[in-house]
């Protein structure tokens, strides 16, 4: 007979990892077309302008106002007022070649819409009497009489700088090619432009309507290139779950009783993420900050190009009739995002704490930079323990032009910091952020292969917070 008074009864220890509480870690990646490229698709604007622009149709888009027939390059739905100024810029640039220049089409929008075109395709540096855009279109669309070069006539500053008549002259054939193809493809412009007093505000609507058509035509091109993707191991979705999964896991030093939450923040208007369920379901938020493109119906993909908005109070200061703060307005990617009528998720990427950023395939344009510095005040990135991470591929075709590349994204990075230094109220906090961030070692460049998958991320697999998407 036992006696249970006598027995030692020993309950099992709990272990520690179970009796302390979760803890969650947020990760936020941010990727740019750099991503997609490494992953083998054909989605720069060089990729699109080479495609959309060959040498026959780079002639006959020049000659739309001199014949007056749109339909004889395609419909006002295919080209456009926006193809038109894309194929001048580059082809009276100074011999510039299209393909090296093309880093972003944001950069030319801006020009149009800052009322820059002039200066910069046309070499006009006077200040005083500069040729502005909007305004001469629209007084060239109402006059009645033919266009000489030799009589500038009402609608352009004369002033004895004018030196250059090559460069009026030049001025002069794009100004009536522009109101020729307004003209004959919007009847009812003279209409309105006599019926409303801002005298630039029908042309700009013209203009971002235009560019709605111009994003539909991107969309529709890297559909098409999507479907291009081999059916096997190599495409370009099983290139971007192994690469997302590397990004996910490289550098990860979790705790047993750490939870990860991953958020990505995409610049580009794909989601090739959600083509694998199980990759998919490790991605908490997903955010496609530009608009995603609709594969079964391209042509209504609701994707923006636009401009930077952080200038805006500056250029508000000096505005203009034909260069101010609410004729930009309309066109930052600020406003156009409030108009996209995509679906809005449930989750938001701050919904856990970030503890860690990493950045891959973004050309840290300035352009981009309201992004980021949103993103870093959110994380209070200079009083928190926030890691950030910038990572890059070699890509070229020799280790000269890699260490060149190598540099010139040490230098963006810096740049990057740099700026946003000067927007942190205290100015000694901005002047020593990033020192600040290297010193506590916060911030790291670092090279990644995209082919080599990091063994952490399938210790970490089964402790990421999971919503598919």
């Amino acid at each position: 007979m036992i006696n249970l008074s006598q027995q030692s009864l020993e309950i099992p220890r709990v272990p520690d990892s179970l009796l302390r509480p979760k803890t969650y870690v947020g990760q936020l990646l941010i990727l740019g077309n750099g991503f997609d490229r490494q992953c083998g698709l054909e989605s720069s604007y060089a990729d699109f302008y080479n495609d959309r622009y060959p040498s026959d149709v780079i002639d006959k888009i020049l000659k739309i106002g001199t014949d007056y027939d749109i339909s004889s390059v395609g419909s006002i739905y295919r080209f456009n007022i926006w193809d038109y100024i894309l194929v001048y810029y580059f082809k009276f640039k100074s011999n510039e070649s299209p393909y090296e220049q093309w880093s972003s089409i944001e950069d030319i929008i801006e020009m149009v819409v800052d009322d820059q075109l002039s200066q910069k395709i046309f070499r006009r540096h006077d200040d005083l009497h500069p040729f502005n855009l909007f305004s001469d279109l629209r007084a060239r669309i109402m006059a009645t009489d033919d266009l000489s070069e030799d009589d500038i006539g009402t609608f352009v500053e004369k002033h004895p700088s004018v030196s250059n008549k090559h460069s009026e002259s030049n001025y002069l054939y794009f100004l009536e090619h522009l109101s020729c193809i307004l003209k004959n493809n919007y009847p009812d412009i003279i209409y309105q432009l006599n019926q409303n007093d801002d005298s630039n505000y029908s042309i700009r609507k013209m203009f971002l309507s235009e560019l709605k058509k111009f994003e539909s035509a991107f969309a529709c091109y890297l559909v098409e290139e999507l479907k291009k993707a081999p059916e096997d191991k190599d495409n370009y979705f099983a290139k971007s779950r192994d690469l997302i999964e590397q990004l996910i896991g490289t550098d990860l030093q979790l705790d047993d009783n750490d939870q990860l939450a991953n958020s990505i923040l995409s610049f580009n208007y794909t989601k090739p993420f959600s083509w694998y369920r199980a990759t998919a379901e490790t991605i908490y938020c997903l955010r496609n900050v530009h608009g995603a493109l609709n594969k079964e119906k391209p042509a209504e993909s609701e994707i923006i190009f636009g401009i930077d908005s952080q200038d805006i109070n500056h250029i508000s200061e000096t505005a203009n009739k034909t260069n101010n703060a609410e004729g930009r307005t309309g066109f930052t990617k600020t406003f156009r995002t409030l108009s996209l009528n995509a679906s809005r998720l449930e989750h938001n990427i701050f919904d856990y704490e970030i503890q860690i950023i990493k950045v891959y395939g973004h050309s840290l344009d300035e352009g981009d930079y309201s992004y980021f510095q949103s993103i870093f005040d959110a994380v209070d990135l200079y009083g928190s323990n926030v890691a950030i991470y910038f990572y890059y591929s070699a890509y070229a075709d020799s280790d000269h032009a890699n260490d060149e590349l190598e540099y010139d994204y040490f230098k963006k990075v810096a740049h990057l910091f740099e700026e946003y230094g000067s927007t942190i109220d205290n100015p000694n906090h901005g002047k020593n952020l990033l020192h600040k961030l290297i010193l506590e070692d916060r911030i790291h460049i670092k090279k990644i292969d995209s082919n080599i998958l990091d063994q952490n991320w399938f210790d970490y697999r089964d402790r990421v917070v999971e919503e598919h998407i």
